[in-house]
């Protein structure tokens, strides 16, 4: 398949910003009550995963049965825990290579997307002061299917008007990836997890990521 870079679309915890250890933390303090030993291992495994999704599935795990109000009780539990880890997020919390990336995208014309599982997409740009290089950000309330399903990077190519071929996007996650190679999408999967050898082009960090780089891989 010929292809011409024209958009890129990101994933956000553990691609934009490091913020995988405050999801852990707060599902942890979480399912304590529960009897349910959260470990690192799982917190990888429901990388890009929704809130509700992420509960139901540990509640389930652990042989915990609750109540659908209470499920949604311990989603926003859990996001609320979160979003007091992060009050003091900054700049510092953006991974390697990341704001260098997108000023080149920017210089070049490329426009960029958020397909974030995240409903503080928003807010978390905001806080370490990238939210000028998103014009489009996905609204993950909006969709009818969260990832592994591909309808919020597919919804990100159409909100650019750009044709999926020509759209590159970057995953550290298995749902994530996994809604990826189900679009005709050039695909980027960054870090160790295992899952990430199925991308066109794996990378050990997002320091690797720029733009001469991406070309040149796409060809």
């Amino acid at each position: 398949m010929k292809r011409t870079l024209q958009a890129v679309i990101f994933d956000m915890d553990g691609v934009i910003t490091d913020t995988m250890p405050f999801y852990f933390q707060a599902t942890k303090e979480l399912m304590r009550p529960y009897g349910i030993h959260y470990t690192e291992e799982q917190n990888n495994k429901l990388k890009g995963i929704g809130r509700k999704e992420t509960v139901q599935h540990l509640l389930k795990e652990g042989n915990v049965q609750v109540s659908e109000r209470e499920i949604i009780e311990l989603a926003n539990k859990r996001n609320e825990i979160y979003l007091s880890l992060i009050s003091d997020l900054t700049s510092e919390h953006v991974l390697p290579g990341v704001i260098e990336f997108l000023e080149e995208l920017m210089r070049e014309n490329v426009p960029v997307a958020l397909a974030s599982s995240s409903r503080n997409g928003p807010y978390v740009l905001e806080k370490v002061g990238l939210q000028k290089y998103f014009p489009v950000i996905i609204d993950p309330t909006s969709l009818k299917k969260g990832k592994p399903d591909p309808e919020i990077f597919l919804k990100a190519a159409h909100a650019l008007g750009v044709p999926e071929e020509n759209c590159v996007g970057i995953e550290d996650g298995e749902a994530g990836l996994q809604a990826l190679l189900n679009t005709k999408m050039f695909t980027v999967g960054v870090g160790a997890d295992d899952y990430m050898k199925h991308a066109h082009w794996t990378i050990s960090s997002t320091s690797e990521l720029v733009l001469e780089k991406l070309r040149e891989r796409m060809k």
